[in-house]
């Protein structure tokens, strides 16, 4: 099994050390992780200033050497995207090393995400949610990304995320993964939404099926842990929906460059023991 998303304590909100991310992996019966930290560049953010890269880079070096035959380790950041910091990404990527670098979408508006779904759920506008999507146009656009985190995150602070229609928004989403496609972005499939009430991944399943229907083809996968009972949490059952429409192969990404790893492989690993 695999988990592409996984939080240590390079991440201001994971109390899970890196040692232990590989020993609970080990037991799981992972064979690939990816070490995805938070990096927070907007000033306002508590987690700004907080990742450490020649820390990581030198403990994710170890870890390799430690455990080489028994476990790959992937190196990733997971960014926080706004378009007002897009030039200091920028800057701050220029001369680092990751395998897989992920923009996730924490701020609409220029507001926490929570804040703004809690003032969206006031708002009766018809699509309402669409900054959002904007916002994730804007990431992809931006080229600095190899993989879309968790597409309908928002969802998480929704009182009721049934209220989300998604056939409302079926055309603009339609579009947006199709252009997700095109810019040969691979789409995260993240278990955390299953461990909330709002009990699906992030995308949902249907969101997944249209990603397909226009043309995508590139689908990681991760449970977001930030603890070590979230490590590879309903990645198997998950991955048995992503062959049930078809899709056979996960993309997994080594120095920033994609790689096809078919479902079945993967299942040889094993299933998951929580």
């Amino acid at each position: 099994m695999i988990d592409l998303h996984i939080h240590s304590t390079f991440s201001y909100d994971s109390d899970l050390s890196p040692m232990d991310v590989c020993e609970v992996a080990i037991k799981r019966n992972l064979k690939i992780i990816a070490f995805l930290e938070h990096l927070e560049l907007n000033p306002e953010d508590p987690g700004y200033g907080y990742f450490n890269y020649g820390l990581y880079r030198e403990i994710i070096e170890k870890l390799k050497r430690k455990y080489k035959n028994r476990l790959i380790i992937l190196s990733g950041i997971e960014i926080t995207y706004q378009k007002a910091y897009e030039m200091e990404i920028y800057a701050y990527l220029r001369n680092k090393k990751f395998d897989i670098i992920v923009g996730s979408i924490h701020y609409v508006e220029n507001i926490p995400v929570d804040r703004w779904v809690e003032e969206k759920e006031k708002d009766k506008t018809f699509k309402k949610f669409l900054p959002y999507f904007d916002e994730v146009r804007s990431m992809c656009k931006s080229n600095l990304f190899n993989v879309v985190g968790h597409f309908d995150y928002f969802k998480k602070y929704m009182k009721n995320p049934e209220e989300f229609n998604i056939k409302e928004y079926e055309r603009e989403l339609r579009l947006l993964l199709r252009y997700i496609a095109l810019k040969n972005m691979a789409l995260e499939i993240n278990t955390q939404g299953l461990r909330h009430f709002v009990g699906s991944p992030y995308p949902d399943k249907k969101i997944i099926e249209l990603y397909k229907e226009e043309g995508g083809k590139n689908l990681t996968i991760g449970s977001d842990a930030h603890s070590s009972f979230e490590v590879g949490y309903k990645v198997f059952e998950t991955m048995q929906f992503v062959k049930s429409i078809g899709i056979k192969e996960i993309t997994v990404f080594n120095n920033r460059k994609a790689h096809k790893i078919k479902i079945e492989k993967i299942e040889r690993y094993g299933k998951l023991s929580h």
